[in-house]
């Protein structure tokens, strides 16, 4: 009901339009163009989606951290927070070095990094114990995924690892290749698996867009502000033009059988 509502709501503007000749304005063309646009780059996208594949390196990873806080509040709440000064960050980063010094001590000693974590660190990741679950290069900013990366399963940084944030001490405790047939498998956890998905199929989507720019027989002579015909010629793969025509053909196709997949799985009964 609600898709041939909005199926006869759409035809209906469009009669009105043609009847008040609004589709012949320029500000009509416009907004038709940016329709076609953003159609266009959402097919695309989705296509590329639906063949994205990956194999990367994901770690397991847990971490115990000393904030150094950006901001010193008045303990009387009488003046907004203020930044420290140099020598206030000075004093506070050596307080946590000497303090995260102390614990790795204790590491070397024996004593359980997830004890460790839950006593020590000083952001919510200490109510797991320190542990952040997997990740794979660049998800996390380099001054934390370096020397993680470099650990081996079971290892912890045995100096602090300084970052703007504060003092961290890092603990490998899995390692393991993920493709996009595993993923399933070896990370439980559906938030993140979600998230390293989703990292990963951007980053399938950006390198195949790469690919596509640079590759040496394709010629793309689409112009932003323009406004097309269906018979202008977008890009050029060799010796073949595609036109908007043949792009927006693609999408009918597209549409028309995700359209009926959807109807058929709404109407069949249920199990």
């Amino acid at each position: 009901k609600k898709l041939l509502e909005s199926m006869a709501l759409e035809i209906f503007i469009m009669d009105k339009f043609e009847t008040e000749g609004v589709d012949k304005s320029r500000r009509f063309r416009i907004m038709e163009k940016r329709v076609r646009e953003a159609t266009l780059y959402k097919y695309f996208i989705a296509t590329v989606r639906d063949q994205a594949t990956f194999h990367e390196t994901a770690i397991r990873v847990s971490y115990l951290f000393l904030d150094l806080n950006a901001y010193k509040n008045d303990p009387n709440g009488n003046t907004p927070s203020t930044k420290p000064e140099n020598h206030e960050v000075a004093a506070k980063t050596a307080e946590l070095l000497s303090k995260a010094k102390e614990i790795i001590q204790r590491l070397d000693n024996g004593e359980s990094f997830e004890k460790l974590a839950g006593q020590f660190s000083e952001d919510s990741n200490k109510n797991n114990g320190g542990d952040l679950g997997y990740i794979v290069k660049k998800m996390m900013p380099a001054y934390f995924s370096d020397p993680a990366f470099s650990l081996e399963v079971g290892e912890y940084t045995k100096t602090p690892v300084m970052t703007p944030k504060g003092v961290y001490i890092i603990k490998l405790t899995d390692k393991a290749d993920i493709t996009e047939k595993n993923m399933d498998r070896i990370v439980e956890d559906e938030s993140q698996k979600n998230k390293i998905k989703n990292f990963l199929t951007r980053q399938y989507i950006s390198n195949y867009m790469d690919g596509l720019t640079n590759a040496d027989d394709v010629a793309f002579l689409y112009k932003r502000g323009e406004i097309y015909n269906n018979t202008d010629v977008i890009f050029r793969v060799g010796a073949q033009a595609y036109t908007i025509a043949d792009l927006e053909k693609a999408i009918e196709n597209r549409s028309t059988r995700k359209d009926m997949e959807s109807c058929l799985l709404y109407t069949s009964p249920s199990p």
